[in-house]
């Protein structure tokens, strides 16, 4: 085994297989462990592993290669639980925060290993630490972003829209015809009409004038309307 294999098998036993995992609910309850000692495990095991002096170990040593492997998996999974986990303490915000300082991190180890490897496959290995991860987790990033998206600007379908309007311009009609079928009231000289808005200033000049004239033909208010 190469050492870019290593750090390809790094890449899906760290990343992959503990987001494939985290597909079932029963791993994704509330975290045990505190969000900051999970970043710390994951990110550190991850970093630990990369390096060239382990993997001169795990050439050597298939307990020692086991070890790592299941290593990885564990520290996946406990890396990535405070991000999937149904009920997890992180906000979004913190989550973001959360993946991409890991990308940070990841992205120094990489360009460490592959800017000071002597081989070609010391630098594949180290650009396999660099860009996958961060891929993952910029990926990750996107997932957050626009689920939050989604959430705060609710997008209603065309034929929602026309409904709506058609209800407000249906309840608008109808205040407007019974406002203008309601009766006109002459009252002391001024005259209303039912639940209507204020006039201007001319109709209620006519009004006054009307007013007057009723109360002249008796003291009583007259009440004119539809005798149907």
């Amino acid at each position: 085994m190469t050492y870019a294999d290593h750090m390809i098998e790094h890449v899906v036993l760290a990343q992959i297989v503990p987001l494939l995992l985290l597909q079932r609910r029963s791993l994704r309850r509330s975290p045990d462990m505190p969000a900051m000692m999970s970043w710390l495990v994951g990110v550190a095991t991850m970093v630990v592993a990369s390096l060239p002096a382990v993997f001169s170990v795990a050439q050597h040593d298939a307990g020692a290669l086991w070890t790592i492997r299941a290593a990885l998996v564990i520290s996946g999974v406990l890396f990535w639980r405070p991000v999937r986990a149904t009920t997890s303490t992180l906000s979004g915000p913190m989550r973001i925060l959360y993946l991409v300082c890991a990308c940070f991190v990841t992205t120094l180890a990489g360009a460490g290993i592959a800017f000071g490897a002597a081989t070609t496959d010391r630098q594949i290995g180290g650009l396999v630490m660099w860009v996958p991860c961060c891929l993952i987790y910029l990926s990750v990033v996107l997932a957050i972003v626009a689920r939050a998206l989604r959430g705060s600007m609710p997008i209603a379908s065309p034929r929602q829209h026309v409904t709506s309007s058609s209800m407000e311009w249906s309840s608008h009609a109808t205040t407007t015809a019974r406002n203008s079928s309601a009766p006109d009231v002459y009252a002391g000289g001024r005259r209303t009409r039912g639940h209507a808005p204020c006039l201007g200033r001319r109709q209620l000049r006519c009004a006054d004038r009307s007013g007057r004239r009723a109360a002249r033909a008796g003291p009583r208010a007259v009440v004119r309307g539809d005798s149907s």
